[in-house]
C-alpha cells in the first residue's frame, strides 16, 4: 500500500555527523493530493545498535525525545531488537482520526539524539495507520564534514569586476564548483584541468581573473567514498552583478497597407536588456529587432513593451497607440452628400449628392474632387463592383427612382433600370446580384450585369436598410414596425428566403457586418446605441452606447467599427475585439454616410448638411 502523505527528512546539524550529542531529525509530512487525507497515527522507526555500527543511528535510544504537532500527542516508544519505534497519534485516544487538508503539512521531530561513532547509511521507516510504509535513507557523515566553508568575495560587483572563490573542508574529499554564465553551465575544474584542493582559492595566482556580466549562484560540491559509502555535501553562494538599468532606446510602429488585410510592423531597440515583454503576448521577445515584428489585424488600440535585464530589472514602459485622426474635414462636394463607396483599388471615392443630383469623384491621394457628373434624380446610394469596373448609383426620384450602372473608368452610363419606390440598395460580395428595397414588404433581387429579375423575397415588413455578410452566406434587412417591435430579417443567400427574424426594438437605417462575418452592427437611429447581433446564434448579445442618433455603420479590416452620429456630428470608433468604444471623433455637420477604403487606410464620412467629406486616417502615436 502506498503512503497517503509525502515525506521529507531534515537533520540538525546538516549534514549529520557522527558523535553528535544533541542531533535533531525533523519529518515533514505533506498532503500533496487534491483531497483531504485521514490518519489514525504515524510511527517513525529508527535502527539502533552498538556505537561502531554503520547502519545504526544511535546506541542510546532512551535519550531521544518526541515532539508532535498540534493536536497530536505521543505514545511510549516501542523498543524491539535492533530498532526503536516512536508513535504519534491524534489527541483523543484509540480510534481517533485526523483530517489533513490538501496541500497542508504536519511536522514531527525526534530530538536529543546521540549519534553513534560509525559513519554509514541508515534506513528509517515511516508507517501510516499501521499499514503503509515509507523507507527514508539517511547518511551519517564522518567527523569534519559539517565544517565545509565556502565564500565568494565580493558578493556584489558592477559588471566587469573580478570575483574570487575560497573554500575548505575534509582533506580527502573531491571538490568541484558549478555556476551559470550566459545561459551555459561552467564547471571548475574544466575537463582536463588539475583537481581542486581541499583548501583553495579560484582563480589561483596563475589563472586568468573570473569576470562575470550576470548574477549567478555558485555551487561547491564536496564528495568522498569511505568504506563503500558515498558522502556528498553542497554549499551555495549567491553572487550579484550590479547591471545598469535596461533602457528602451526606440519603439515604433508602421502599418503596411500593401498587405491584405493590413499588418502592423513593430520595431524597437534597447540597451542593457536580456529580453523584452510585450502587452500583446505572454512570450518573451528579443531585446532588439533586426527585422520588424509583424502583428496581424485586427489590431489592438495600444502596444506596450518593457525591457528586462538578466537581474529581472525592468525599464520604464513605452507604448504606441493606434489612433484614428481627422486628416481632412473640408472636401467640398455637391448638395446633401448621402451615399459613399470606395473603389477596390483604394484610389477613388464616389459620392452621391442627393439634392444636386450629381456624383462626385474624389482622388484618394490628393483629397481633391476630380470629376462631377449628373447621376439621376435625388441619388442617395452608390456601390462599386468587386472588380472595380462598374459603379452603381441608386436614385429615389421622388418615388420614381432608378439604378444606373456607370463604367468606372469613363463614368459613362452602361444601363439604367427604373424602380418605383426605391429606398435602399446593396451589392452582393461577389458582385453578381443587386438587392434593393422598393416595396413595403419585400426585397427585390436583380442580376447585377443584366438587371434581370432573380427573385422577390417576401415575408418582410417595412424594410429600411440592407447589408450582407462578407462570407456570402447571409443578407440582413432592418425592418420598421409599430412601437418597439423593430426587427432584423436574416435571408439565406443560397435559397434567397427568410430563415430568421431577430427583435432589436429600435429603428435602424444603417448596418454593417464584421470582416469575419461574426457580428452584425445595427445603428439605432432613435437612440444612442448600437445593437450587436452574433451571427452564429442570430441573437443580440450586446448594446453599445455611442453618440446621438447613430445612422450609418462601416467596418475596417484593421478591427474597428465606425458609426456616424447625426445628432452630435461625431463618429464613434468601436474596437470589435472588445465591443467597446475607443474613440469619438468630431466631423462635419450631420454625418449621414460612411465608407472604409478596402485597405483599411482611410475612413470617408459624408456630412449631409455641410456638403463636405471628412477623412479619417489611422496613425501610430508614441
Amino acid at each position: 500500500m502506498q503512503p497517503l502523505l509525502t515525506y521529507a527528512l531534515n537533520t540538525t546539524p546538516s549534514p549529520l555527523e557522527v558523535d553528535q550529542q544533541n542531533a535533531i531529525l525533523t519529518l515533514v509530512a505533506t498532503n500533496a493530493t487534491a483531497n483531504s487525507v485521514t490518519l489514525e497515527g504515524i510511527t517513525i522507526t529508527i535502527p539502533v545498535g552498538d556505537s561502531d555500527s554503520a547502519t545504526a543511528l544511535t546506541n542510546n535510544p532512551s535519550s531521544i525525545l518526541q515532539t508532535s504537532p498540534t493536536p497530536w500527542t505521543t505514545n511510549t516508544p516501542n523498543p524491539s531488537t535492533g530498532k526503536m519505534t516512536f508513535i504519534f497519534v491524534p489527541i483523543g485516544g484509540k480510534g481517533t482520526t485526523y483530517n489533513i487538508p490538501a496541500n497542508e503539512s504536519l511536522v514531527f521531530a525526534l530530538t536529543s539524539i546521540q549519534v553513534n561513532a560509525k559513519p554509514g547509511t541508515i534506513t528509517l521507516t515511516v508507517t501510516e495507520n499501521n499499514s503503509a510504509t515509507q523507507p527514508i535513507t539517511l547518511s551519517k557523515y564522518p567527523a569534519g564534514w559539517g565544517n565545509v566553508n565556502f565564500s565568494v568575495e565580493p558578493i556584489s560587483i558592477n559588471a566587469g569586476g573580478e570575483v574570487k572563490l575560497t573554500w575548505n573542508g575534509p582533506s580527502g574529499a573531491t571538490y568541484s564548483i558549478q555556476y551559470q554564465d550566459n545561459n551555459s553551465t561552467v564547471n571548475i575544474p574544466a575537463q582536463g584541468e588539475s583537481p581542486l584542493g581541499w583548501n583553495g582559492t579560484y582563480p589561483g595566482d596563475n589563472q586568468p581573473p573570473l569576470i562575470l556580466d550576470q548574477s549567478t549562484v555558485f555551487t561547491l560540491t564536496v564528495s568522498e567514498t569511505i568504506e563503500g559509502n558515498n558522502y556528498q555535501v553542497n554549499a551555495q553562494q549567491t553572487f550579484t552583478v550590479n547591471l545598469p538599468d535596461p533602457e528602451i532606446i526606440s519603439f515604433t510602429g508602421e502599418i503596411d497597407y500593401s498587405q491584405t488585410p493590413p499588418v502592423l510592423n513593430l520595431t524597437w531597440q534597447t540597451t542593457g536588456a536580456d529580453y523584452v515583454s510585450g502587452s500583446w503576448t505572454a512570450n518573451t521577445l528579443d531585446a532588439s529587432l533586426d527585422n520588424p515584428l509583424v502583428i496581424q489585424s485586427p489590431f489592438s488600440q495600444s502596444y506596450t513593451i518593457k525591457a528586462i535585464n538578466p537581474n529581472i530589472t525592468s525599464s520604464s514602459s513605452k507604448t504606441i497607440e493606434l489612433v484614428w485622426n481627422l486628416v481632412s474635414n473640408n472636401i467640398a462636394v455637391g448638395d446633401s452628400p448621402t451615399g459613399l463607396a470606395v473603389s477596390p483599388d483604394n484610389q477613388s471615392v464616389f459620392v452621391a449628392n442627393m439634392l444636386s443630383s450629381t456624383l462626385s469623384v474624389i482622388d484618394v491621394n490628393t483629397y481633391a474632387v476630380i470629376q462631377t457628373i449628373s447621376a439621376g434624380f435625388l441619388p442617395f446610394a452608390v456601390a462599386v463592383s468587386p472588380n472595380g469596373t462598374d459603379v452603381f448609383v441608386a436614385s429615389s426620384g421622388n418615388g420614381n427612382g432608378n439604378i444606373i450602372t456607370l463604367d468606372a473608368s469613363t463614368l459613362s452610363v452602361v444601363q439604367t433600370i427604373n424602380v418605383i419606390g426605391l429606398k435602399a440598395m446593396a451589392l452582393s460580395p461577389d458582385g453578381s446580384s443587386l438587392f434593393m428595397i422598393n416595396d413595403g414588404s419585400a426585397i427585390t433581387v436583380l442580376n447585377a450585369s443584366t438587371f434581370s429579375l432573380i427573385k422577390i423575397i417576401t415575408a418582410i415588413s417595412l424594410p429600411q436598410c440592407i447589408t450582407m455578410s462578407p462570407d456570402g452566406n447571409y443578407v440582413f434587412v432592418a425592418n420598421e414596425s409599430a412601437g418597439s417591435g423593430n426587427t432584423v430579417s436574416v435571408i439565406d443567400m443560397q435559397t434567397l428566403s427568410v430563415i430568421q427574424t431577430i427583435a432589436i426594438g429600435f429603428l435602424s437605417l444603417g448596418m454593417a457586418v464584421s470582416p469575419d462575418s461574426r457580428y452584425v452592427f445595427v445603428a439605432n437611429i432613435q437612440g444612442t446605441t448600437i445593437s450587436v447581433i452574433e451571427v452564429s446564434s442570430f441573437s443580440v448579445i450586446q448594446t453599445i452606447q455611442v453618440g446621438k442618433n447613430p445612422t450609418r455603420v462601416a467596418v475596417s479590416p484593421t478591427g474597428e467599427c465606425f458609426v456616424t452620429n447625426q445628432g452630435d456630428n461625431t463618429v464613434s470608433v468601436i474596437e470589435m475585439s472588445s465591443l467597446s468604444v475607443i474613440q469619438t471623433i468630431p466631423v462635419g455637420i450631420v454625418p449621414s454616410a460612411i465608407a472604409v477604403s478596402p485597405d483599411g487606410k482611410f475612413v470617408f464620412v459624408a456630412n449631409n448638411h455641410g456638403n463636405t467629406i471628412s477623412v479619417l486616417g489611422l496613425q501610430v502615436q508614441s
